[in-house]
């Protein structure tokens, strides 16, 4: 069954709101979680129920956390920031492309 919150005669599903809060969580370390909100003039609906009134609700979920490195040129950034990339959201400087190379025999590209 569908369940929404509803504020000001206005509903929307609960899930997106929990989402919201969920990925607004900071999040510093993996691991269990939990959140609890204070809700002053929010209702919850189930399906098409009558909405009933809730002063709180806790969030309890558990954090994933990835980490990533990425080495960056001082020389290519500069390239970047002067030239620009016009419409272009993809952006492959000569000497990445330098480091593959194309099988023969079967067409894949692979690191040198």
């Amino acid at each position: 069954m569908p369940v929404y919150l509803v504020e000001n005669g206005k509903s929307r599903p609960l899930v997106e709101y929990v989402r919201e809060q969920v990925n607004g969580f900071p999040k510093r370390a993996a691991g269990p979680a939990e959140v609890t909100i204070q809700w002053e003039g929010l209702q919850l609906q189930v399906a098409d129920q009558k909405p009933v009134d809730i002063d709180k609700v806790r969030i309890a979920f558990t954090v994933f956390v990835m980490q990533q490195q990425m080495k960056i040129g001082s020389r290519k950034i500069a390239e970047l920031l002067l030239e620009g990339v016009g419409d272009s959201d993809l952006v492959i400087f000569d000497d990445d492309l330098k480091r593959f190379r194309i099988d023969a025999e079967t067409g894949e590209v692979r690191l040198q």
